[in-house]
């Protein structure tokens, strides 16, 4: 069978599984005032509902379970920690890699919902290779007892919203590891690093003496594939630079991209810091015609 037709069909299954296994009606049996007293939470998938029945049997919650159609759907209930009284009430998303949970917390005779948490993985773009990873957590106070459908507003993909840096935080990270950025960047199969991928990449995995080889690398293949590039490779080796001031080849790369820019002093700088660094090493005889060509004429 054909290979792409075998994994269409396969996560065509897995997606069926998923809402399989999750629609319906779930129930729990759980210790939700701390008391030993045994409270039943039973949601229903199709009735879009949450009821909670207490030790006594008495309805004491009649309320929506927050699914949004075609947005989210049900995932799991579980206790508060310590002697907070509620429970956590877990969606995830229907057509993203997330969850929303709600803290659902007792008091004043009634559930409220306190706090609101979203996640989500998400695929930037197929040719970058890179996600974001990103959580948002917000206090909030909705009395289900008195609102039992209460409209929240998810902030994770409004971007927009003035409040989107105080409630969420972001993070991208490659897909794969530097070695295999790296082979996809010197095979061409991808052709460039945006400057933004670049900057996160940098932070969330800091250069190191395993990985500066590879980094250097990254820079030189994101300069080589397309000259217009060449701000992003003069920023990855910039920081390959500051983690090793004596690394030659860093000097001559960074020099060529500036070079490409028509930055001919940081060019001359970093041409003339290269020659310096293999003289000192007794390589005068490496260092390539082009260098000495450029800086007879660049003083």
């Amino acid at each position: 069978m054909n290979k792409i037709l075998t994994i269409f069909l396969i996560l065509i299954s897995f997606k069926s599984i998923a809402f399989d296994e999750y629609s319906g009606i779930h129930t729990y049996h759980l210790d939700i005032m701390k008391n030993g007293k045994i409270f039943t939470l039973t949601e229903d998938s199709g009735e879009g509902t949450l009821k909670i029945l207490d030790d006594k049997n008495d309805l004491v919650l009649n309320s929506s379970n927050l699914i949004i159609d075609g947005y989210s759907f049900f995932y799991k209930i579980k206790n508060l920690p310590g002697n907070h009284k509620g429970f956590k009430f877990i969606n995830r998303g229907s057509s993203f890699d997330g969850e929303m949970v709600y803290t659902v917390e007792y008091y004043n005779k009634s559930f409220f919902i306190t706090n609101v948490e979203e996640s989500a993985n998400i695929r930037r773009d197929p040719s970058y290779q890179f996600s974001y990873e990103i959580t948002c957590n917000r206090k909030v106070s909705y009395n289900l007892n008195k609102n039992p459908s209460p409209e929240i507003p998810f902030v994770i993909f409004d971007y927009n919203n003035n409040n989107y840096d105080k409630f969420c935080k972001k993070k991208i990270y490659p897909i794969f590891p530097l070695k295999d950025l790296e082979e996809y960047l010197k095979e061409k199969i991808m052709f460039e690093i945006i400057m933004d991928d670049a900057i996160h990449l940098v932070k969330e995995i800091p250069i190191t003496n395993k990985n500066i080889a590879t980094y250097n690398n990254i820079a030189y293949y994101v300069y080589i594939n397309d000259h217009s590039n060449a701000k992003v490779a003069i920023y990855i080796l910039e920081h390959v630079i500051k983690k090793s001031p004596n690394r030659s080849v860093a000097y001559l790369n960074i020099a060529d991209a500036f070079l490409s820019e028509k930055n001919y002093s940081k060019a001359t700088e970093m041409y003339k810091k290269y020659v310096s660094i293999l003289k000192a090493k007794g390589k005068e005889d490496k260092i390539p015609k082009r260098v000495n060509a450029f800086l007879l004429h660049h003083k």
